[in-house]
């Protein structure tokens, strides 16, 4: 599969769906290159698998991400301890999903 510059996940409403596509997709974007995945709403949508705080949708995923994104500064390495998946020299030769990650950032539009 060649490099992705933007990947736009517009496919699946559920947490599964949307983890799995994250998972096999991600480290097949350029190191610049840019990740948005969309429908993030139905992670507090009972009927697609989600709730709030409920544990394996999408949003509680990516929490977990970000906190091991920024693990590498963490101050409690008992909890949260640096690895491949928190480095910042790890570069994309892990499989884990923000082994090269520079940013993360979250955008919602409200539609009613």
């Amino acid at each position: 599969m060649p490099r992705i510059d933007i990947l736009i996940d517009d496919g699946g409403h559920t947490p599964a769906q949307q983890i799995a596509t994250l998972e096999e997709l991600y480290l097949h974007i350029q190191p610049n290159g840019v990740y948005v995945c969309e429908d993030l709403h139905t992670s507090f949508m009972p009927e697609y698998g989600g709730g709030y705080l409920r544990p394996g949708t999408f949003l509680e995923y990516a929490k977990g991400l970000v906190d091991n994104f920024y693990g590498w500064y963490s101050r409690e390495q008992e909890r949260l301890a640096v690895n491949q998946f928190t480095s910042p020299r790890s570069g994309r030769t892990s499989t884990t999903a923000c082994s090269s990650s520079r940013s993360a950032r979250s955008a919602s539009r409200r539609c009613r």
